[in-house]
This record gives C-alpha cells, structure tokens and sequence, in this order.
C-alpha cells in the first residue's frame, strides 16, 4: 500500500487492510500510513454449543508467511483483557509491533469489527437441535448453513470422517454389493447406518461383538462399517487396550455415529481387568454418558457435554461371555442387552462370508477370501465417507422418515420372533430391529444396492445366533425357559389342520345342527381366518411359557389392546362373548416351514 499524507487528526485505530495492518501518525507535513503488522482481522462470530459461550474466530498471518485461525472466547475482546488477546495471538504466531500504542491500535480495531459471518462451535459431532453436525459440514433442513468448527479445545477423541477419493456410486459397487455374500458384514454396514438414528427413535446407546477364532474377518466387518462415516485413517481402528476414560472419550468423538473397537487382546492394560472393563464400558453404553468429572474440571476443559448416543462395534477371539467366564464371574443381563455377542463365522462358511462366493480358477478357497478381504479393504478407504452424508442429507429433508423408521422396525418385529417371553429379548430385538429399518430406508434411498427380504434375512438370522450364544454360553440369561417359535408353530399348523372346523356363513338361528357345528368346533374360519378357541389353545399348549412364545413370534394377530392376543367376538349360536386367537397365516406358515 502505498504511502498517503493527510491534513487530519490521527485515527485512533489501526486500518486493517487486505495487504497488512497499518496506523496513521503525526508527521510535520500532515499525516503518515505506515505499515505495522502483517495482516489481521476478526473472521466471524459464533457460539460454542456445549456452553453457550460466543466465540471469535480471528485470521492473521504468522511468521514465515502463510494464516491461520485462531478462536478466542469473546471476554478477551474486552478492552480490559487485551493481554490475554496479545498473549494468545502471539503464541499462535502473529507478531506484533513493538511500540505499545500501534498494539493499542491493532486492539481497538478488532474490538470495533463486526463480521457478518456466523458459525456455530461443537465439541462433538452429531445432533444438535434438526441439524446433523459433521466435522466439515452441517446438514440441515434451512437453506441458509452455518459454518461449523469443532472446538480445538475439545477432550473427546473424534472420529476422523473423512471422505475418500472415490464415490459413493463406486462405495455401492465395490464395498456395499460384496457385502451381500455375508449376513455378518450386512449386519455392520446396517448398524453404521442406522447410528445416527438411535437419538431420533429415543433408544439408548448399545453394541454387537462379533467373536471367533483369528482370521475369520473379524476386522474386515469393522473396516467395511467404518467406511459408511469415514473412519479410516492412517492411525487404524481405535481398540479395546485403550483405558476406559479414553473408549468413554471416544464413544463422545463418535457421537450419533458408529464407534468401531477392534479386539480384546489388549484388554488388561492400566490394571483393570478385561471382564471389570467390559462391564463399565456395557453399562456406559446403557446410560449414554461417561462417567461424571468434577465441574472444575469440565469448566477448564469444556465438558460440560459428555453425553452420547452410539452403536458400537466390537471383535473379540472369545465371546465377551467367556472373557467374563475365564475371569471366574459371568455377564450380566444388562450387560447381554446392551453389547451383544454375535458369532463372527459358522461351521462349513468362509469366516464371516457365510454365502457363496464365486471361486477364482486356480486359486483355492482361503485364496479367494483373502484377496476379497483385500480388495474389500482398499475399496473401502477409497471410497470411505460418501454413505453416511448421503444417507443424512436424504432424511434431514424428509420429516415423514422418523416414522417410516418405527413402521420398518415393527415389519422386522412381526416376522422375527424371540425365543421367551422376556422383557431382555425383547429389548435385543429393538436393537436389530433398528439396522434393519436403517437399511430399508437407504434402499429406498438408493444408498444401498440391496434387497430388503434378503436383508431382513440375514439381520434376522445374526439375531438368532445372538439369542443362542445366550442360551448355550451359561450367561444371565440362559436359565430363561427358551421355547423353539419354529417348532410351536409346526404343532399349530398341523393342529389346525387336523381339529373340527366351523366356516361361519349366515344361517337362521334355528338351525340347531349348523348351531352345534359351531359350539363343537376348536377352529373357526371366518372370513377366511382362523379363529381358534382360547380354551382350545390352552388344552392343545398347556405351557403358559408355550403359549407366551408363540404370542412373542407374533403367530397371534393382537386386538386392538397390544396387551393381548385374544381378540373378544360374539358369534351366534355360541354363549356368551368368548375369546379367541386369530392366527396370523402368513407368520405360521413362514415359522412352520423353517
């Protein structure tokens, strides 16, 4: 800039200009500009979420060329506190002038800015408020976007989400469409979709543990699910050897997302027993939170939020109900619900590739599943990150989707029964049933490139094994009376088609032969349904446990009250307003042909 001489008074504040920071001062002919610092101003004003501070953001370049942002609380664009400022700028490298009055002068001009860009600060990522906040972007319902920063001050370790050099069309091709040759890397890829939606439905935070013998592809099931947010990074997949403080701190920095952990091996470091370790980390996940820190501590560190909502992903040689085991202790139930033990592999499958995979000439099984996995692997950082922004951007715009989640969830709930009458199993269910309504919205999104009957298949049986690692592991819940849905609704079938039937159609209340054809019938068909007597059902299952499990694996079409799975109906020529069970046909003949 070049030099200017005025007949004026001198200005008191520095001019910040695009090529430097200049001050006017009294000369004999009049008044000079002079240069005296390189380039500064004040960017943008915002407000960190976790406290509701406001906060500056101030651009400036630093020694040896080049700029940097630097976020000061704005108590320190306060006159009084202008040493803080000076201080904290200097130490993130702007230089100031020497002379006390041009520092003055630089001060009382960015005091006296007043940027019309605005930006909101978060500690973590995730929800806040209708807005999904990621580390570069905010998805929101409103057209007009805030800038979003995570605070660098923040304690809590975040996910790196990054986004590949890929796409998300190749992410379908080369990642999602594998995926189908495997019910365990279907189950990973549906729950890294459905994380973000865990807060939307009012559930509480919970994991799966994939276990089983080294090499079966454990780690390529994590890998694969990190790729939906973004998770790959140069430093690998953060691990169970980490200190609970810190996996607590990483649930945070994975907020309304996935957190992967990879393996339990590690899991005795820092003196804390890997049994004692998972029970903390389980029951964490239960109350959403890490654990609470003194508010001198939160203050200075700003971790006043320390919630989170997350479905974590785990693997493990053992199941998490033998660590516990060999430990000489056993889970319990809380802890089942919570983090979930799913077999990584079966007997006769290609480890976690439980379909069948198409051989390479040449080459033999093992070779052809490790190349997969290698292949899997590259294309999944490649393409790493398009998923879940995607899947984000579609549902922040479509208010109707929370509840098109709920009707997935209850479709996936009717056509998979537990195996017992209890409030666990249950619970476990809902966990399921939210990966399989996540994955039906992206297919309706056109995010994923699968079908949603094989899709419901696979979470579906994934959910079973789970309930048998229950039952056959000796944990809280296998003393649980576990009654087999499959077989019950064979003896149902086979009662039904062999016991006195009653097709209700108008007949004159004296016919007392078509009246006794009802009072002696078990089963009436009306309309086309079966209706079989409550007291009939009782004498043909005399177990209320049966009875129970049968209602659980939703061979009962309920009434109107959820509470019960008789439906009240009067029929002439049948005393009185008795009840029944309606059979749902499509449920028993899926159930009794398994």
């Amino acid at each position: 800039m070049t030099t200017t001489v005025k007949n004026s008074i001198p200005a008191p504040l520095a001019l910040l200009e695009k090529d430097g920071t200049f001050w006017e001062v009294n000369t004999k002919n009049g008044v000079k500009t002079i240069k005296i610092a390189e380039k500064i101003y004040v960017r943008a004003y915002g407000i960190r979420v976790a406290d509701q501070t406001h906060v500056a953001q101030l651009r400036f370049q630093i020694r040896g060329g080049g700029f940097r942002s630097q976020f000061v609380n704005c108590d320190q664009l306060v006159w009084t506190k202008r040493p803080e400022l000076i201080s904290t700028l200097a130490l993130a490298g702007f230089i100031w002038p020497p002379d006390r009055k041009e520092i003055d002068a630089i001060v009382r001009a960015l005091l006296a800015q007043k940027p019309k860009r605005q930006f909101v600060m978060v500690s973590t990522p995730g929800w806040y408020g209708e807005d999904y906040i990621l580390p570069d972007e905010v998805i929101s319902k409103t057209e007009k976007t805030l800038e979003v920063f995570l605070d660098p001050n923040t304690d809590a370790q975040l996910g790196a989400y990054l986004v590949g050099a890929g796409s998300l069309k190749l992410w379908k091709e080369k990642v999602a469409r594998p995926c189908q040759t495997s019910s365990r890397l279907r189950l990973c890829v549906a729950a890294a979709l459905a994380a973000p939606f865990v807060r939307v439905l009012g559930l509480n935070s919970f994991g799966f543990n994939l276990f089983g013998p080294s090499s079966d592809g454990k780690t390529i099931a994590l890998i694969v699910a990190s790729s939906v947010s973004g998770l790959l990074n140069d430093d690998g997949l953060p691990t169970w050897a980490d200190s609970e403080t810190s996996i607590e701190d990483q649930a945070r920095g994975h907020r309304d997302g996935i957190l992967p952990l990879d393996e339990t091996g590690g899991g005795n470091r820092g003196g804390v027993k890997s049994e004692e370790k998972l029970r903390n980390i389980a029951f964490a996940l239960g109350s959403n939170r890490g654990r609470r820190l003194s508010k001198v501590y939160q203050k200075k560190n700003r971790t006043t939020v320390r919630e989170f909502r997350v479905i974590m992903l785990s693997s493990s040689e053992r199941s998490l109900e033998e660590i516990a085991r060999a430990s000489g202790t056993s889970r319990l139930a809380g802890e089942d619900v919570r983090l979930i033990d799913v077999p990584a592999s079966e007997a006769n499958s290609a480890g976690v590739f439980d379909k069948k995979i198409k051989g390479i000439p040449g080459e033999s099984k093992i070779e052809t599943v490790k190349r997969l996995v290698e292949q899997l692997e590259r294309d999944a950082k490649h393409n790493q990150g398009f998923a879940l922004r995607a899947m984000m951007r579609r549902f922040v715009a479509d208010d109707s989707n929370p509840e098109t989640l709920r009707k997935y969830m209850r479709v996936f709930e009717k056509q998979s029964p537990v195996p017992a009458d209890h409030r666990a199993f249950f619970r476990i269910r809902t966990n399921f049933a939210v990966l399989y309504a996540a994955a039906a919205l992206a297919i309706d999104f056109n995010i994923l490139p699968w079908g949603k009957s094989q899709t419901l298949e696979d979470i579906r049986k994934c959910m079973k094994l789970a309930f048998d690692v229950l039952h056959t592991h000796g944990g809280a819940l296998s003393s649980v009376n576990q009654a087999d849905p499959s077989g019950l609704a064979s003896q149902l079938a086979k009662r039904i088609s062999n016991c006195k039937k009653c097709t209700i159609v108008a007949i004159k209340r004296d016919d007392a032969k078509a009246l006794q054809a009802r009072r002696d019938a078990e089963c009436l068909i009306i309309n086309g349904e079966s209706y079989i007597k409550s007291k009939v059902l009782k004498t043909w299952f005399p177990k209320k446990d049966d009875r129970a499990a049968m209602k659980s694996a939703g061979l009962f079409s309920l009434s109107s009250r959820n509470d019960t799975p008789t439906i009240e109906k009067k029929i002439v020529g049948i005393e009185g307003k008795p009840r029944y069970h309606l059979i749902d046909d499509a449920v028993l003949k899926r159930l009794s042909a398994t």
